[in-house]
């Protein structure tokens, strides 16, 4: 029987429609477990952007921007990384914005000018980017939080410097906040401002609140709940020698293959390092691997005592996550740069 153009596509769709239907809850259901995430750094290197390599990984993760923050960097660099780094992974339209925030106590110079030397790296500079002006930070994290139909988590791996100014700006948007997960914090562990660079503080701080600790004060009086991934986490977690090693045994992405470049910076000094801002991101990639714990914590924002978060009955109620196993967080992270060792 000849059928006219009208009565096949309305016999196509009769048959489709069943397909597409079934397939419906299984779109909805991958849209609701991608977590909507901002994240915020301060381009330590190489450490802010290992974190930012995990991210990059993650299927269940919709990145709606990263935040450059001033901090451990040059913003210029910094930012430059960012986009490179994005662009490698085939992400380039997140959007990268840039803080015009500044803290009250700046880094030692010599930890901020590695970021040059990665935006140097043969690796970044495959492709030549157009040139472009990356937006203010705090007006687009205010008008992203507040127009977001779902809760956002945020990653904030360097100063509270941004969110702050966004939450004086607009104290509405606490409420579309999930939570922000802070690499940052000394609780019942020594911080790590050195007297020698900080003659004037007593050490008891670590830098991600010491660079800026009214803003860090603002974010505690917030409710945004918090979950902290502090010095005492971190230091579980050492950069080690066999690590290295192992990364550079599997056939990498282009990720993992940056990741060893990057975590080859570690070295360049000869001083401890931790996975500091990796894990914070690990946290946020794989809770699973480790233990959460509530506690009361106090944030100091002046004094010799500037930017210690302190355990204080009564104080301000967070999260505070710790590894269970480093060892299988170090396997979870090289699972996800890494496919399998290469054929000897």
């Amino acid at each position: 029987m000849k059928r006219t153009r009208r009565q096949f596509l309305h016999h196509a769709a009769a048959l489709s429609a069943p397909m597409i239907a079934s397939s419906l809850p299984a779109l909805a259901q991958q849209n609701r477990a991608a977590r909507p995430l901002i994240f915020d750094h301060d381009g330590g290197t190489p450490d802010d952007f290992l974190a930012l390599a995990l991210l990059l990984t993650l299927k269940d993760v919709d990145l709606r921007g990263v935040i450059c923050s001033p901090g451990v960097t040059y913003l210029d660099a910094s930012l430059s990384v960012t986009r490179k780094m994005l662009a490698l992974a085939g992400r380039d339209q997140v959007p990268v914005l840039r803080s015009a925030a500044r803290g009250l106590n700046a880094y030692p110079t010599p930890w901020r000018r590695s970021v040059w030397v990665a935006d140097a790296l043969p690796i970044m500079n495959q492709r030549v980017l157009p040139a472009v002006a990356a937006p203010d930070a705090v007006d687009w994290l205010v008008s992203q939080l507040m127009a977001a139909m779902a809760p956002v988590t945020m990653l904030v791996t360097g100063s509270f410097c941004t969110l702050a100014l966004a939450l004086d700006r607009q104290p509405s948007i606490e409420s579309k906040i999930a939570e922000v997960v802070w690499m940052g914090g000394a609780l019942r562990v020594g911080g790590n401002v050195s007297r020698n660079d900080e003659p004037s503080h007593d050490g008891s701080a670590e830098w991600n609140a010491y660079f800026d600790p009214p803003a860090a004060a603002r974010v505690w009086r917030s409710k945004v709940p918090i979950v902290l991934c502090p010095l005492d986490a971190t230091n579980k977690v050492p950069v080690r020698r066999e690590f290295q090693q192992r990364l550079a045994k599997v056939r990498h992405t282009a990720l993992g293959d940056l990741a060893g470049q990057l975590n080859s910076f570690s070295y360049a000094n000869g001083e401890e390092f931790y996975f500091w801002d990796l894990l914070a991101a690990a946290y946020v990639a794989a809770p699973a691997l480790f233990r959460v714990k509530d506690d009361e914590v106090a944030l100091i924002a002046d004094s010799a005592s500037a930017g210690r978060t302190k355990p204080e009955p009564g104080a301000r109620r967070v999260k505070v996550v710790d590894p269970i196993d480093p060892r299988a967080i170090e396997d979870y992270v090289l699972g996800q740069w890494g496919a399998r060792p290469q054929a000897r």
